[in-house]
């Protein structure tokens, strides 16, 4: 209840933002000042965006009960034993990405997410970067966490469903733990990771 309460809070906040831009647009519209419509447009679309995924996200946390989310074994498995386990169900795909980004392997890692996610990977954080400084990145994602389990997975759609996700950080000799959730869709038979919000103030994270 507490999480869909945070998670409630977030959509009404990226609503009343939203609110406010389409009020901001509107008044740019009658000062014709073209560069800043057009920024506005383009903020406005993408909270828009947002605030249509938050929705689905607290629709389905909601009715969770309802549609009989599955309960997974309560142990943390640690990072070191994650392995390639393909794409055939959520929970595979998901640890493949993971285990992608702990052994630096780029091509698992963006096989393993929706194909806008991998093009916008690509443009941000691999293109143009020595191989060395893409297996950074990737080793950088996973560093910190230790150990990891699902807590259940809620499903949207017959192609859609929410993984939620508890890590375990190890940072300045303090183990923390926090829980995402992991939006995943079948596509042509494998299932992607398509978005990852976190409980830290629930913002998108990068891919």
């Amino acid at each position: 209840a507490g999480q869909i309460r945070q998670w409630q809070q977030e959509r009404d906040d990226v609503t009343n933002q939203l609110a406010a831009l389409q009020v901001e647009n509107e008044q740019l519209k009658s000062n014709q000042n073209a560069p800043e419509l057009l920024k506005l447009r383009r903020e406005v679309g993408m909270l828009r965006q947002k605030t249509n995924e938050l929705e689905k996200v607290v629709q389905a946390l909601q009715g969770a009960g309802r549609k009989g989310s599955l309960a997974f074994p309560t142990d943390f498995v640690p990072k070191a034993s994650l392995k390639f386990a393909g794409y055939a169900t959520p929970e595979a795909s998901f640890q493949s990405t993971m285990w992608a980004k702990s052994v630096a392997n780029e091509k698992v890692w963006l096989a393993g997410v929706g194909a806008e996610e991998a093009e916008g990977a690509r443009s941000l954080y691999v293109r143009g970067k020595t191989d060395e400084e893409r297996s950074q990145f990737l080793i950088d994602q996973t560093k910190n966490i230790t150990a990891g389990r699902i807590l259940s997975e809620i499903p949207v759609a017959d192609d859609e469903v929410i993984i939620q996700v508890e890590a375990q950080v190890q940072g300045n000799g303090v183990t923390n733990t926090f829980v995402s959730m992991e939006v995943m869709k079948k596509i042509d038979g494998e299932w992607k990771l398509f978005d990852e919000y976190n409980d830290n103030g629930l913002f998108r994270k990068a891919p």
